[in-house]
């Protein structure tokens, strides 16, 4: 497989200050779409309930969400760029990686929409990992003192004990889901052909003297 998996990748996202940059980018505009784009559906639905009974109002409704679909529209683009900006990124030091899946023949894509979801879902976990591992990491850091104060094997230590089980668990589990990112900016790249362009003129310029 081409998909730069979590090993691939040598260390943590967190260890990376550029991808972790071009990560909460991508995230921020990603969830600003979300949110409108829902907020768009749900506007919709209510002028389908009031079409038949204030056929005025409901068109001045009906023109104010086309303007919000205008401006989302504007933002997928802003969008699509952070997205092929932070592919290029990710497959650093794998040029020719990533050259072999452009070359592909592009695969039928599902519904875009769906892929950025899962990539928000994604990141919520990961940012609910990052709070829960700084948490611990402050619990371990006093049961450590704990434990060296008493001298012996005591509650503490096997509190400790726990505690950096629990650790290694939520690190695992990060390591999964920032693999699981990586492949979905595989699926990205397979099957959004703006995607597709946008990366290749960002390889292009990235050859240029």
């Amino acid at each position: 497989m081409l998909f730069p998996r979590a090993d691939d990748t040598c260390f943590s996202v967190k260890d990376d200050p550029e991808k972790r940059r071009l990560i909460a980018e991508y995230d921020y505009i990603n969830t600003q779409i979300i949110a409108n784009q829902t907020a768009i559906d749900d506007a919709l639905e209510y002028v389908k309930t009031i079409k038949d009974v204030d056929e005025a109002s409901a068109a001045e409704h009906h023109s104010q969400i086309m303007e919000l679909v205008v401006s989302v529209n504007q933002e997928k683009k802003k969008r699509a760029s952070a997205l092929s900006t932070l592919i290029v990124y990710s497959w650093s030091g794998r040029r020719e990686a990533l050259l072999s899946i452009l070359a592909e023949d592009a695969i039928v894509s599902q519904n875009g929409s769906v892929k950025h979801e899962k990539w928000e879902a994604l990141s919520s976990r990961i940012k609910e990992n990052d709070a829960e591992l700084k948490q611990l990491e402050t619990q371990v850091n006093d049961q450590v003192q704990a434990v060296r104060a008493s001298f012996m094997e005591s509650d503490s230590a096997r509190h400790l004990i726990l505690l950096r089980g629990l650790s290694d668990k939520l690190t695992t589990e990060r390591t999964a889901l920032e693999g699981e990112q990586q492949q979905l900016l595989a699926t990205f790249l397979r099957c959004d052909e703006e995607i597709q362009k946008m990366v290749k003129k960002l390889l292009e310029k990235s050859k240029r003297p």
